[in-house]
């Protein structure tokens, strides 16, 4: 329990490889426990070690299939996993078809990593009509209409591109006109 509290501890000093160094001491300790693991993850996540990050999110998805917050999470890995490999298309694929396609009711986190997981994987028209779901659901996201403004000029569609650029310079000068409290 002491490493798990010192990994914690570290992470929030910013002290980032220290924090990996005793997570994965605790985690030596108590391989168990998922809580534990998912942070592992998270941090793994924020250092830009993808890949690994995919491996911890793969088995927590098998471990605790209900959660509602891991997809997001694992498509997030997968997503910045580049190049992606096979296995990871294949399962981003998947949760393309059995949760988007299905009309599944989805948080807004994941259909942001499900758009970014599939343009990563190659699927630019799939990644397209999920940011556009997206921002029906959360038409003042900035980051996701962003998102959606570059993933429409890496499919050379320039105009509608421009067009979700200038609603981003509508949003920002809004906000800048904005008096400060």
């Amino acid at each position: 329990m002491a490493h798990a509290r010192l990994a914690q501890f570290l992470y929030w000093l910013g002290q980032y490889e220290a924090a990996l160094r005793a997570y994965r001491e605790a985690l030596a300790h108590n391989p168990g426990d998922t809580g534990l693991r998912r942070e592992y993850g998270q941090l793994l996540l924020w250092t830009g070690r993808h890949r690994e990050a995919v491996a911890v999110y793969r088995k927590l998805m098998r471990e605790l299939p209900g959660d509602e917050n891991l997809p997001s999470e694992y498509l997030e890995a997968a997503a910045g996993a580049r190049p992606m490999d096979d296995r990871e298309r294949n399962w981003v694929q998947d949760f393309y078809r059995s949760r988007f396609l299905a009309k599944e009711p989805l948080q807004l986190s994941t259909l942001v990593a499900l758009g970014r997981a599939l343009s990563a994987a190659g699927l630019l028209v799939e990644a397209a009509a999920v940011f556009e779901v997206g921002l029906k659901q959360a038409p003042e996201d900035m980051g996701l209409r962003l998102a959606y403004a570059d993933l429409l000029v890496t499919m050379g569609r320039n105009s509608e591109a421009e067009t979700q650029y200038e609603i981003l310079l509508q949003k920002v000068g809004k906000i800048s006109r904005e008096p400060s409290p």
